[in-house]
């Protein structure tokens, strides 16, 4: 019986970095190529990974509000969908498309502004992703966990989902940290280092 468990355990092992580096591979890769075909003749739309990440037209209050609407609904979305067959895909895909996005605005960064964009890519990002990721890696670990159980017709069994519920409310905490960071302090270092740099 013991050897069975482990068997399943092994089997539940979500491989988070894994993807994530294949998206942040991807991410550095697909931007150089369309930068040849395309975005050496057409600089702004070279920027709609840097303007998607940066917000600067909004700031504090308002900022966060926008944040809380998008960040926070998917938040809650992967939650839910640990309770369901969707948890499993949607961790896959969010790792992935995580690593990706990281991936392509440096990227971006770098091959608009050279060097100096590689400071410009890693302020649009700080501090917030140092909360974002580890938060969310831990969420999406609990939702693949859990949703491979319904994939295996386990169904929810009463304390298996209080802990789930449990760990994902103080996850979700330390990511709302993240989302304070993104709006009350990135804007600040992000405006700080595209002066200093003089890229604008």
């Amino acid at each position: 019986m013991g050897k069975k468990e482990g068997r399943i355990k092994g089997k539940e092992f979500f491989p988070w970095s894994a993807l994530f580096f294949c998206g942040f591979f991807a991410g550095t890769i697909l931007p150089n190529i369309m930068w040849k075909m395309k975005w050496q003749q057409k600089t702004v739309a070279a920027m709609y990974l840097l303007s998607s990440f940066s917000g600067q037209e909004l700031a504090g209050t308002g900022l966060l509000g926008e944040i809380l609407k998008s960040r926070g609904s998917f938040f809650i979305l992967c939650a839910v969908c640990g309770f369901t067959v969707f948890g499993v895909p949607l961790s896959v895909g969010t790792v992935i498309a995580a690593g990706f996005g990281i991936g392509a605005v440096l990227t971006v960064c770098i091959l608009q502004f050279g060097l100096a964009g590689a400071a410009a890519g890693i302020a649009l990002l700080f501090p917030q992703y140092l909360i974002y990721l580890p938060a969310l890696f831990m969420l999406l670990d609990m939702v693949f966990k859990q949703s491979i159980s319904m994939w295996k017709n386990q169904g929810i069994f009463p304390d298996k989902a209080a802990g789930y519920s449990w760990k994902t409310v103080w996850t979700g905490g330390i990511y709302f940290f993240g989302m304070l960071l993104e709006a009350y302090v990135n804007p600040w270092i992000t405006e700080k280092i595209l002066m200093t740099l003089k890229i604008f």
